[in-house]
């Protein structure tokens, strides 16, 4: 208390007189002639663990966590928390409620149990058995409440197949009481069943795309087509010729300005546009540049893409202020895309590594500014 209130130090082996210890009258010892302001790398040492020690989380007692940290360590809120206690009151036994906040823990972070029992200070072997009898009982009490087909009606379960899976799995034709129910699931993970029941229990369900349609219309268009623009690519060796391209920053190339939507449309998604956003900002934040070359002889394209016109452009990306021409508009500009990575001949959407190239020249740099996520980690030291 000493240390808090006064901003005192006491260093270990510390003595004082009854007299001043008594009446905590410390300030008139710092005020003394015999008073030292010396400081030992041993004290400086201790110092910073009693700081880093008072700024530990209590694991064992999350109710006193900050809301903001409770989610980022259990992935769920304190509310959240707290339902699943009410609703399964075998789990407010005081070493089943840690079982249940090391459970989620676990399944928030993937941390081993040795990391978590750390944190918990807790023994593995006894966290772990806390752990075990958490997950017995969710399992038991918790999960058939909301996982599997006993939890609701079977026509409010076909009522949220959306239309992509219906399309692609279903018969959207047939009368709703005669609809096939699509179920999509990885079961792979060990605790997958409360995993997903807490997202049945207190996540938003599944809401249509506004573009669900077009994403229909492309993938019946492009399921069946080849990569041409691997095969030219392949056939002509031209991703190991350098002396065919030159650096766009020295090029005003005609390249389309492009929507969200159409980025979207182009990787029928949105999670090769968040990767997208990284790669670019990892290009930017170590080298300051985005490598992109255009390839000056086009005559291997000749006839292939009816009768467009096309460069192809090669990806290593380099600085934003290249060139912008805005004659081509929409993703009806971009008539084809291959990258040498495992999934990128795909015609039905793209690779992240296409999205990159896609997201930067059509998109970003017509933005006033470029940001890379997570920047604030650039300043910080581990």
């Amino acid at each position: 208390d000493t240390a808090e209130d006064d901003i005192f130090y006491i260093p270990r082996n510390a003595r004082s007189c009854t007299f001043h210890l008594g009446a905590n009258l410390f300030h008139e010892l710092y005020a003394a002639e015999n008073a030292l302001s010396t400081f030992s790398a041993a004290h400086i040492e201790e110092i910073v663990f009693l700081l880093a020690e008072e700024t530990q989380l209590d694991f064992q007692n999350p109710e006193n966590i900050d809301d903001h940290l409770f989610k980022y360590w259990f992935g769920r809120t304190k509310a959240e928390f707290n339902e699943v206690l009410v609703e399964v009151p075998q789990l407010n036994d005081a070493k089943m409620k840690n079982g249940f906040s090391a459970l989620l823990c676990k399944m928030r972070t993937g941390d081993s149990d040795e990391r978590i029992s750390t944190l918990f200070k807790i023994p593995r072997r006894t966290l772990e058995d806390h752990m075990n009898k958490a997950r017995g009982i969710l399992c038991q009490y918790y999960v058939p409440r909301h996982l599997g087909w006993a939890h609701k009606p079977r026509q409010e379960f076909v009522a949220r197949n959306t239309a992509l899976a219906e399309h692609l799995f279903g018969n959207p034709e047939t009368p709703s009481e005669e609809r096939r129910l699509i179920a999509i699931a990885d079961g792979t993970y060990l605790n997958f069943r409360i995993a997903a029941a807490f997202l049945n229990h207190f996540a938003v369900h599944f809401r249509e795309r506004a573009n669900v349609r077009e994403i229909i219309e492309i993938i019946d268009a492009k399921i069946f087509e080849d990569n041409e623009l691997c095969e030219v690519v392949q056939q002509h060796n031209l991703n190991m010729r350098s002396t065919l391209f030159q650096s766009i920053s020295h090029t005003n190339i005609e390249f389309p300005e492009l929507t969200i939507n159409d980025l979207e449309l182009i990787a029928l998604g949105t999670y090769q546009i968040r990767q997208a956003k990284s790669y670019v900002g990892e290009h930017l934040r170590v080298h300051g540049m985005y490598t992109l070359e255009v390839c000056q002889d086009n005559a291997p394209l000749q006839g292939i893409f009816n009768d467009s016109q096309p460069s192809i452009i090669r990806g290593r990306i380099k600085s934003r202020h290249i060139g912008i021409n805005r004659r081509l508009e929409g993703r009806s500009a971009i008539v084809g895309y291959y990258c040498h990575c495992p999934v990128g001949t795909r015609t039905v959407g793209c690779c992240s590594h296409v999205m990159s190239i896609l997201w930067y020249m059509g998109y970003a740099r017509h933005q006033e500014s470029i940001s890379a996520p997570a920047t604030f980690l650039d300043n910080l030291l581990v």
